[in-house]
């Protein structure tokens, strides 16, 4: 998500200063691969390049390509077949025994929206590409479908019942967050699309406003998180302390409900290093469904925190990661804030936070075509 924020902060400042640019989506993989389908690369006419689309292999290839595209304004597709010696010979030298389709399409500054637009909202968006296009059909390589919230936003398709088809597909991946690419037939011909979903920021709530706060959020930040920090403390300073939050709430733990909000699904950190304000926090956060709570402190600490929510008949919905983080050796502020993170990012991606090399199964993305 860092990723593509940051692609679209250029892609704003192009389109003010009428530059035109390129935009590489990773579409298909089959086999092993860096990236999955969804990643980007934005390559500007002044040679700027925002994103990958690999490991640092495919870059410069792709860059070439961007060149042609830039002058023709055609989209096309490229696709790098690593499963064969022949990757040696190219030069490439991946190793990643995989083959990876790229799409690469121009933005020109003139078009009415940029396919892109989407990441400044808070709702999980569609993003649907069409990338094959086979006999008579009204849409044509890049051409694009925006849903929010399953509403049509905007689209270059006119195939009235296809869209209807498109929605409803989205209906069923929206809650998987997972893209695939879907073949609709027609009469006169089919078209491919690769139909992606893009979750909105993850939101990172941390109460406590303590030094060893400060890496956590700056860790968060590098993510492209969106962070609220929450001072208990109420101390004037934590505005300019943690100024890279996107957010600082300043309140008590008697104003907790008042003062912030929390949705479900959220990441919630506590580390007040405050005995009530951890009771005041857990015993309104624990009958709530969040994505992930975690609580710094050592393990008897969190035990006699879970037996006095208990004799007050708190019960939780949602499993407490304490002690917090994952098993590195961590002792520093900023060991720790890393810890954190990766236990976060372990969570959320369902992920068991283990060694690479420790996994039975290879580390591959495999795109299969459904047809309608």
């Amino acid at each position: 998500m860092k990723e593509l924020r940051d692609i679209l902060k250029i892609l704003e400042q192009i389109k003010r200063d009428q530059q035109k640019a390129v935009l590489a989506t990773v579409i298909d993989v089959k086999g092993s691969a860096y990236r999955k389908p969804g990643a980007r690369m934005l390559i500007t006419s002044e040679g700027l390049t925002v994103g990958m689309v690999s490991g640092g292999c495919l870059e410069n290839d792709v860059s070439e390509h961007a060149k042609h595209v830039m002058k023709s304004g055609q989209p096309r597709i490229v696709t790098y077949d690593t499963t064969t010696d022949e990757d040696l010979l190219w030069g490439f030298g991946i190793g990643c025994q995989g083959i990876v389709e790229i799409l690469i399409e121009s933005l020109e500054p003139e078009r009415e929206y940029f396919p892109l637009n989407f990441l400044a909202h808070k709702q999980p968006t569609i993003l649907v590409t069409v990338i094959k296009v086979e006999g008579l059909v009204n849409a044509k390589l890049g051409d694009h479908l925006i849903l929010r919230s399953l509403e049509l936003e905007i689209s270059d398709i006119d195939e009235p019942e296809i869209i209807s088809l498109i929605i409803s597909e989205a209906q069923k991946i929206l809650s998987k967050e997972k893209s695939i690419t879907r073949r609709y037939i027609l009469p006169s011909g089919f078209f491919d699309v690769f139909i992606e979903v893009i979750p909105p920021p993850l939101s990172l709530i941390i109460f406590g406003a303590g030094n060893d706060a400060l890496p956590l959020v700056q860790f968060a930040q590098l993510l492209g998180w969106e962070v609220i920090l929450v001072d208990c403390r109420a101390n004037e300073a934590s505005y300019h302390r943690f100024s890279n939050a996107h957010r600082v709430i300043l309140t008590g733990r008697d104003r907790l409900q008042q003062d912030v909000k929390i949705q479900e699904q959220s990441v919630v950190v506590i580390m007040t290093h405050n005995y009530l304000d951890d009771l005041a926090i857990l015993r309104w956060l624990c009958p709530l469904s969040l994505r992930y709570l975690g609580l710094l402190g050592s393990q008897e600490r969190s035990e006699r925190l879970l037996q006095d929510l208990h004799k007050q008949e708190i019960l939780s919905q949602v499993t407490l990661f304490s002690p917090i983080g994952l098993d590195i050796g961590a002792t520093t502020p900023v060991e720790i804030a890393l810890a954190i993170i990766a236990e976060i990012q372990a969570v959320i991606s369902q992920r068991s936070g283990g060694f690479l090399k420790e996994r039975s199964k290879k580390v591959t993305s495999k795109h299969t075509i459904e047809t309608e």
